[in-house]
């Protein structure tokens, strides 16, 4: 078992990761689990697991803006590129993806980015101005997000098998520009 409590005013549960729940190949804890005993991993699957710790961290944490930093790493360790590619922005970057993976048509999309900025501005508020009173609903949305977008990459038939963070953008990449033409 592993002991667990998000924000100062919650009491630590014991987390039974025996459970069922956590042996469930729906939600790629299979993936998860072999990936954890192999010898070595892919890059993606290695950010992916880094992810998921960073997950771990932001749900055991007790201090709410430390908790909320670290889900939002959790995503930027999944979608920030390696030294030497080009990127405009991070957060423009982040974010499509993000809403890309969780949307499921252009409604939600645009919800889940309006939502996703919000929230990675409370993150810089936090980061870069010591912002310290977060609101309870924000950490669990952001550390939803989090495991949301990380089980949909261990689970999506269209990316499942990427291995390699390069691969993932590319499939990405495909999937944004494969709309229709503008007539």
């Amino acid at each position: 078992t592993w002991s667990s409590s998000i924000g100062s005013e919650s009491l630590a549960k014991d987390l039974d990761v025996d459970d069922t729940y956590f042996r469930e190949s729906d939600a790629g804890f299979d993936r998860i689990w072999a990936s954890l005993g192999a010898p070595s991993n892919g890059k993606l699957m290695q950010k992916i697991l880094l992810s998921v710790d960073w997950v771990g961290q932001s749900i055991a944490e007790k201090v709410s803006s430390s908790a909320f930093i670290k889900a939002a790493i959790a995503l930027e360790v999944l979608f920030t590129p390696e030294k030497g590619n080009f990127a405009p922005s991070i957060v423009f970057q982040i974010t499509e993806n993000v809403t890309l993976l969780l949307g499921e048509d252009e409604a939600s999309r645009t919800r889940l980015e309006r939502e996703f900025k919000r929230l990675y501005e409370i993150r810089s508020n936090i980061a870069h101005a010591g912002k310290t009173d977060i609101e309870r609903a924000d950490l669990v949305s952001i550390q939803e997000m989090a495991r949301r977008v990380i089980f949909k990459l261990l689970t999506a038939p269209s990316i499942k098998d990427c291995a390699t963070p390069d691969e993932l953008s590319k499939v990405l990449k495909k999937l944004k520009y494969s709309c229709p033409a503008i007539t």
